[in-house]
């Protein structure tokens, strides 16, 4: 990635910085980071396992033209800090819940990337009187929805492994200091490695309108991701040419696109699936 193009982007629209604009949320003794940008509808944008708000610089901007753009940093995620015991999805849908109520937001749209999208999906299901729509980018609805090569590969993976970019800037922002992301790199391996663990019927339990993207060659099985689109009511499927996991830092263009249309469409319907209607047959 272009460094300088990267920096560019953390510039927004409203004048601020990305990652250095923000204030915390005081929750049960926890001080989440979070930062605001944009005006319009809320839009709650999540980030991955390991990630701050900086991995989301390709939608900020975009997406703040359309809509206010909430963004809030995970327990043990870039400037919040870490806190005794497990992480568990259940754990994070249930702050994220908290900083809704913080903000004095009664509902809003909810974009999530890889755990982010998990996170999005518990709330969806958990907390539905919150979630307008709902947008799951490399998410998953059970753990074993991996390739085989990931899930080997993540097995194996030790905190030493990981890209040095991740730990690099989990040093720039940690408050907890750069010798803890071991600690919190064990804490998301053991969550990612046995949850999310959603049955169909489960699934078919959630009413909030849903697009489920992912890229061609994502670390997210296709089959699963076909799976996780068919098992909800109300979602549509957008599988993203020419991209990994990685997809909204590799096609932000078609990303960001698809999210606003999704968003302001006057209303979501899944097709009938009828290869054509001859008129008068």
């Amino acid at each position: 990635m272009n460094l300088d193009y990267f920096e560019k982007l953390l510039n927004l629209p409203d004048g601020q910085v990305l990652g250095r604009s923000g204030d915390y949320a005081k929750i049960d003794g926890v001080r989440f980071y979070y930062e605001i940008h944009g005006e319009g509808d809320p839009l709650i944008l999540m980030h991955g396992a390991w990630a701050t708000i900086e991995s989301l610089a390709f939608q900020v901007g975009p997406l703040s033209e359309r809509f206010k753009v909430i963004l809030v940093e995970r327990r043990g995620h870039g400037r919040t800090p870490d806190t005794p015991g497990k992480f568990t999805y259940m754990q994070s849908t249930e702050d994220m819940k908290r900083v809704i109520e913080y903000l004095d937001i009664k509902r809003a749209h909810i974009v999530g990337w890889s755990d982010g999208a998990v996170v999005g999906l518990l709330m969806a299901r958990h907390h539905p009187e919150v979630v307008n729509r709902l947008v799951c980018i490399s998410g998953s609805y059970h753990f074993r929805g991996y390739t085989r090569a990931f899930a080997k590969s993540f097995e194996e993976s030790t905190a030493e492994s990981l890209n040095p970019m991740i730990k690099q800037v989990y040093k720039w922002t940690s408050p907890d200091g750069p010798e803890h992301f071991s600690k919190v790199f064990e804490k998301i391996k053991a969550m990612s490695s046995s949850h999310p663990r959603y049955t169909k019927k489960e699934l078919e339990a959630i009413q909030i309108p849903t697009l489920v993207m992912s890229g061609d060659a994502d670390i997210v099985c296709l089959e699963h991701t076909i799976n996780f689109f068919k098992g909800l009511p109300y979602a549509q499927l957008s599988i993203v040419p020419g991209t990994t996991h990685m997809l909204p830092m590799e096609s932000p263009g078609i990303v960001n696109s698809q999210i606003i249309q999704f968003l302001e469409a006057d209303s979501i319907e899944r097709a009938s699936g009828d290869l054509f209607v001859i008129q008068g047959q």
